[in-house]
């Protein structure tokens, strides 16, 4: 036990711990529970494991996985300022051109993907929750989120205010994702131009006009402490908006619980094997 308090914990920790998936958990369990136990009086028969696979344990199976999914994505989210704190200026990455900007934007590239993609797991996990049969290929708004069966309930509401939350990003994450547009770092870039320019005048051996000794953006100390500065303004403002994600996705999973109950429910009276 390390004492940390729930306020200590990562911020996926409040979807782990919310009632949606602590039932899709236990489910989850009781359903491998009983295929383990159908494997092992198999083998002790000496027989090949034969599982009974029902509709109660694909339509569990389903919900886990991408519920899981979910949780992995917002943990990989809350990953990225980790990265961004710490950089391994190496002689392996010197060699390979790896610079602190490059590692920067490399992770928050990776960010803008992932914020993006929650709308997309949401559409996936609502396919499952409400067993609407559509295929994972085809789960986008028209076909999940505006389903006469997702409409009449809260789910709707609660996916259209996801999708508006990362408006902001769907852009810039497609223009990197479908054409190699590396996203803007805004002062940060102009920043690393400005080291650019100076490693470069180094290299060259380039001498300075008399008007960069007065101009502190040439100072290679100042540029290394705004540099600094405006890198930990992003981490804030990374964590920021991903604490305003895991609000959204638990008012979210709020709504979808009491649909699982209900269907839940359904599938455990279901026949193993229906006509």
């Amino acid at each position: 036990m390390t004492g940390k308090g729930v306020n200590d914990k990562p911020e996926y920790y409040k979807l782990l711990t919310h009632p949606f998936f602590v039932r899709v958990l236990e489910n989850q369990r009781s359903l491998t529970s009983s295929l383990s136990k159908q494997a092992i009086q198999a083998l002790q028969l000496g027989e090949s494991p034969g599982l009974d696979i029902t509709p109660e344990i694909v339509y569990h199976n389903g919900v886990f996985h991408y519920a899981s999914n979910l949780i992995g994505a917002v943990s990989r989210m809350e990953e990225v300022p980790i990265y961004l704190r710490r950089f391994p200026n190496s002689k392996f990455f010197n060699e390979h051109s790896i610079t602190l900007h490059k590692w920067v934007n490399y992770h928050y590239s990776h960010y803008l993907v992932v914020v993006v993609n929650l709308y997309d797991i949401a559409l996936l996990l609502t396919n499952a929750v409400f067993a609407l049969g559509i295929n994972p290929r085809y789960c986008d708004k028209k076909g999940v989120a505006k389903n006469k069966l997702v409409r009449k309930t809260k789910v709707k509401g609660a996916l259209d205010r996801l999708k508006a939350a990362i408006g902001d990003y769907r852009e810039t994450r497609h223009l990197y994702v479908h054409r190699g547009h590396v996203p803007g770092l805004d002062f940060l870039d102009q920043l690393d131009s400005l080291r650019f320019v100076q490693e470069s005048m180094e290299e060259l051996e380039i001498e300075r006009q008399s008007s960069d000794v007065f101009d502190p953006l040439m100072n290679p100390r100042i540029v290394r402490d705004l540099y600094r500065l405006e890198r930990r303004q992003l981490i804030t403002q990374i964590m920021q908006t991903t604490r305003s994600f895991v609000e959204i996705l638990i008012e979210f999973l709020d709504t979808l619980f009491p649909v699982y109950q209900h269907l839940s429910e359904y599938w455990s009276k279901m026949p193993p094997n229906p006509a």
